[in-house]
């Protein structure tokens, strides 16, 4: 081989090069952007859901100690309790929708965004074992009271609990199940 084609060979190849190396940046920044809105997309539905629980907090905690002293007669203790369980119900849910509003898909790494969503989910693991120890005591409580006052409240009780609580496990295995395959798809793309 002359050379000339060995120049012609080295160029070639390092135009190849460079070609290979653009196309590979602009993969990384089709993936990144890919992934920044399929984070920002998952951010805004829990955020979505964390809203509408906390706006439905913050109504029933003037209308439940109302509903429950003026209507159903509820003692002292029972009134106190469901008195703060909205309030809390609240806090809990808040801090839920904050820890996903410091959730920036574009101003963070791919990196970032697996630690954020893997502490969301920790978060969200134990607001909902605390949700669970506040509010079934209370639920007992409610039925317990109602089944004094009026039997057909009870039942009635008893099927606005069912169905409040499949409404509430859809959307909790939703939610799951949304943080779960964003954390996993960024998983595997940072394992690559």
């Amino acid at each position: 081989m002359s050379q000339i084609d060995l120049d012609t060979l080295r160029q070639s190849w390092q135009n190849l090069k460079i070609e290979v190396d653009r196309v590979s940046e602009q993969n990384r920044r089709l993936t990144e952007r890919i992934f920044n809105n399929q984070a920002k997309s998952v951010r805004d539905y829990v955020m979505r859901r964390y809203r509408m629980l906390c706006i439905i907090g913050a109504v029933y905690t003037p209308l439940m100690p109302i509903l429950c002293d003026r209507q159903l007669h509820f003692g002292l203790i029972p009134l106190i309790l469901i008195s703060l369980f909205f309030p809390i119900s609240v806090l809990i849910n808040g801090s839920v929708l904050y820890k996903c509003s410091k959730i920036h898909p574009t101003e963070m790494t791919m990196k970032e965004m697996l630690i954020a969503f893997t502490d969301l989910k920790i978060h969200r693991s134990r607001c909902r074992i605390f949700g669970y120890i506040l509010s079934l005591p209370l639920l007992v409580l409610l039925l317990y009271h109602m089944y004094w006052i009026d039997s057909s409240m009870f039942y009635a009780g008893c099927i606005g609990g069912v169905i409040g609580a499949i409404l509430g496990i859809r959307m909790d295995l939703k939610v799951s199940r949304e943080i779960r395959e964003m954390r996993r798809s960024l998983a595997e793309e940072l394992e690559e």
